[in-house]
């Protein structure tokens, strides 16, 4: 929290004015847009954005088109929004951006990366812009971080792709930056490559303490590694929050079930007024369950299970994945 007190005088008469102001300061917080706006001519990119970003791996989704790198640019002091205001550590992203670029990494979705160059001149290269003092420690950290030691003398345009995008995700952390924004970093990488540069984030986060903005449309990843997640449509937030939140919220009352006779349990589902179905599966039961009473339901299973003595050997609350929660997200919304 931060506050002023201003002590001055009007006709004469002592006045005392107190503010206080809660947009930069809460604990943890990396990011913080209020009212955030951006106009291309007539297309608006964002409009209104009011995003908060917390230490840890946050991922930024949406399709394309929905304002995610509009977003991350005016973050980084790339562009001038046309109105609202956005912080990074506390700074104006667009006032302050150079105190902003010293503390950050930044992997764009279409990193240029010079093919001439060598991996080990260009990460000296990029060592030098972001004025390391250790330079060659952090060159030898990141080359051992993402395996590239045994082609640090090859030039980058004979490169494989997922070895460019190790590459371009290397000169992002170099220097082990507080913060690291990713503009769609698994784009154009085959599978292994992308569950081995999800697992490098992770594996940075929890041993560096390097927090992480993702941006990507491919959601099945970004459930694997984020805390915390922004859901981004048509140029506005849609929803926010920590991810195993976000599943309890969008939680649609579906339970996976086996017991020791599932025909009776079936019979005995059927006929409570709190469930909408019971369905067979292979050796369990699905169960959806009537909105707002979980929790009865789960007294009422209990007291079926005892009073008919079976044996309840599952029962699993089936959450929503990422897909699952936008498309719920931007269901009947009118965002356009």
């Amino acid at each position: 929290m931060i506050f002023c007190i201003i002590i001055g005088y009007i006709k004469g008469k002592r006045y005392i004015y107190i503010h206080f102001s809660f947009l930069y300061c809460m604990e943890g917080e990396i990011i913080l847009t209020e009212h955030l706006s951006k106009r291309f001519g007539k297309i608006i990119a964002i409009r209104n954005l009011d995003i908060r970003v917390m230490k840890g791996i946050t991922g930024l989704i949406g399709p394309n088109g929905s304002g995610k790198t509009t977003t991350i640019n005016i973050l980084i002091g790339l562009i001038k929004p046309s109105s609202g205001k956005a912080y990074v550590f506390s700074l104006d992203s667009w006032k302050e951006s150079d105190k902003i670029r010293r503390r950050i990494g930044v992997l764009h979705e279409d990193q240029f990366l010079p093919g001439s160059f060598t991996i080990l001149r260009y990460l000296q290269h990029i060592a030098r812009l972001k004025r390391l003092r250790e330079v060659r420690s952090e060159i030898k950290w990141v080359l051992s971080e993402f395996q590239l030691r045994d082609y640090m003398e090859r030039r980058i345009a004979s490169l494989s792709a997922g070895l460019r995008q190790r590459v371009a995700l290397a000169q992002s952390v170099l220097g082990r930056p507080e913060l690291v924004i990713l503009d769609e970093p698994t784009s154009n990488l085959d599978p292994i490559a992308r569950m081995s540069l999800l697992e490098s984030i992770r594996r940075l986060n929890k041993e560096e303490s390097i927090n992480f903005l993702i941006s990507s449309h491919i959601l099945p990843e970004l459930e694997k590694v984020c805390k915390d997640v922004i859901i981004m449509y048509n140029g506005t937030a849609v929803e926010q929050g920590p991810y195993n939140k976000l599943k309890e919220k969008y939680f649609q009352g579906v339970y996976k079930i086996i017991s020791s006779n599932n025909m009776l349990l079936t019979k005995e589902l059927r006929e409570l007024g709190i469930v909408e179905k019971v369905d067979a599966l292979d050796d369990s039961l699905l169960v959806k369950v009537k909105s707002g009473y979980y929790n009865e339901f789960i007294n009422s299973l209990y007291e079926i299970i005892k009073s008919k003595n079976l044996k309840l050997l599952l029962f699993e609350p089936l959450h929503p994945n990422l897909e699952d929660i936008f498309k719920e997200a931007i269901k009947g919304g009118n965002y356009g």
